[in-house]
């Protein structure tokens, strides 16, 4: 909010097109020597991987629809501004079908020269808003600020407390989405299209010249939080300032600037999708696809897009900025994967997909990343309520594939305290089941016999499993008991499951050629 709002828009921005400049020529290289139409197209080619393929088709898509959503809502809020007595949900349902019409119409020719006039009324109306703000108060810039500073002191600081809204992590989330920004599933359609490496990095010197027009957005947005009292819906601040101090025919170009960006925009994105949904998902299950029938997937695709879009649009109005993160959250994961295949010879698909699914994982379930102490503590604090099961279980199976696929991949790191972790998550499982019929003891306990259980099991030594486990946990003596008796049962399930288990790994013996 604020002033912390505004240095995150222009920082982010600003930033990712710096990053971009030395990112995306790679990307334009990468494109070309693949072939590729898509993101997903770059890392099916570099890494011979269709799981790798599929998973970041379904970044790409959970990425592209909250990006939809987003500019449905601001097509409705546009509708209401300009005359039309209707209500939320009845603009959303005409921009879905001034959307469809424009994509059915249009296709993938139109946003290329509809752009041209999206950016001039935009840059025009902005910058009008700007200038009436300032014309309008008295004092000029100096008046609004005055009056903001006397009126709403917390838009204009960056608050120290809590950690979700102070400096850093306002600088961190900048930095976030700066890199989330150079590899969205757009920003690749875009740069495959492009001529060379130079007019890549030519557009990346000239792009943020559009921000030109930022520091009278910010005077418009403050003008309007110091003369419209009560605004309901900080989205339409924009609107409400045109609506208010400008002509009925300026307003009119001002709605049309915005409709025609969010129009351009979903169509751009809906494309995007259909073409990922029908190339990098049904395809790859596919053996043989007629140009026929991807057509069809595609279009069924891209009308799909669009109605969930609606719906999300309709059942979870958030604010813009909310439905920003939730792309950027799922579209970053992506960078560190972009960065090790344009960048590093010694990147390995298990690894990379590792990687990736732990950051796509951690969006849902924070407490997989590190080395599992998270969900230890996860599970020695929960409650014996079943509403917690949900998240254990989660948290369980998350843990346990992140970690295979990392030692699998060859990355450093261990199994001591992940081992620790899963036997607690496992164990408060149990415990959790088991209370609900016997009403006994503490959900920490349980937890505390899984740990020593599975580390006993993954280590195969029970003694350190017992001593490293209690003394960690500061568990009292009386424990040993059932604790040793958990470790003794899953030490002798291990020890006769071992061989069955080991001969499964074993190549088998080939049969020998008879001549």
């Amino acid at each position: 909010k604020g002033i912390s709002y505004s240095l995150w828009f222009l920082g982010y921005i600003l930033l990712g097109f710096v990053v971009g400049y030395f990112m995306n020529p790679a990307i334009w290289r990468m494109g070309k020597i693949s072939g590729a139409m898509t993101m997903p197209d770059c890392f099916r080619w570099r890494y011979g991987s269709k799981a790798l393929e599929v998973l970041v088709a379904v970044i790409c898509i959970v990425f592209l629809l909250p990006w939809m959503q987003m500019q449905f809502a601001g097509l409705a809020t546009i509708l209401r501004y300009i005359g039309w007595d209707i209500s939320y949900t009845v603009g959303i349902g005409i921009s879905a079908a001034i959307a469809y019409l424009y994509i059915a119409v249009a296709g993938i020719r139109a946003p290329a020269w509809i752009s041209i006039m999206k950016d001039i009324l935009m840059m025009a109306a902005i910058v009008s808003g700007g200038l009436v703000a300032i014309h309008n108060m008295p004092g000029g810039i100096s008046g609004i600020f005055d009056m903001a500073i006397a009126h709403f002191p917390d838009k204009v600081v960056i608050d120290a407390e809590p950690i979700t809204k102070n400096a850093t992590f306002v600088f961190s989330t900048i930095i976030f989405q700066a890199l989330g920004f150079c590899v969205t599933p757009l920003q690749y359609q875009f740069i495959f299209t492009a001529k060379s490496e130079d007019t890549i990095r030519r557009n990346q010197i000239i792009m943020p010249l559009y921000m030109f027009m930022y520091p009278f957005l910010i005077v418009a947005a403050y003008f309007v939080l110091v003369t419209v009292p009560n605004l309901n819906d900080p989205d339409s601040s924009f609107m409400a300032l045109a609506a208010a101090n400008l002509p009925e025919w300026t307003v009119g170009m001002v709605a049309a600037g915005g409709a025609l960006t969010c129009i351009l925009v979903i169509a751009v994105s809906a494309l995007n999708l259909g073409g990922i949904f029908s190339r990098n998902i049904w395809g790859v299950f596919r053996s043989s696809v007629s140009q026929k029938q991807a057509v069809l997937v595609t279009n069924m695709a891209t009308g799909a897009s669009l109605l969930i879009s609606v719906v999300l649009a309709v059942m979870l109005p958030n604010l813009m900025l909310g439905v920003i993160n939730i792309a950027y959250f799922w579209a970053t994961q992506c960078f560190p994967m972009a960065l090790a295949t344009f960048f590093w010879r010694g990147a390995t698909r298990t690894g990379v997909f590792a990687g990736l699914l732990t950051g796509v994982v951690a969006i849902v379930v924070p407490q997989v990343m590190g080395n599992g102490r998270a969900t230890a503590q996860l599970s020695f604090s929960s409650k014996a309520d079943l509403a917690v099961l949900p998240i254990l279980l989660l948290s369980f199976v998350a843990k346990a594939i992140v970690t295979l696929l990392t030692i699998r991949s060859g990355a450093s790191g261990g199994v001591l305290q992940p081992g620790i972790a899963l036997g607690a998550s496992g164990g408060a499982i149990l415990g959790i089941l088991w209370m609900q019929v016997f009403h006994t003891n503490s959900i920490g306990m349980y937890a505390l016999l899984g740990a020593c259980a599975l580390l006993a099991a993954s280590q195969q030594a029970p003694l350190m499993a017992i001593c490293l486990v209690m003394e960690l946990a500061d568990a009292p003596i009386n424990l040993f008991v059932p604790i040793g008796f958990a470790v003794a049962v899953s030490a002798f399930t291990a020890s006769r499951l071992a061989a069955p288990l080991a001969a499964l790994h074993l190549p088998r013996p080939s049969t020998p050629v008879k001549r």
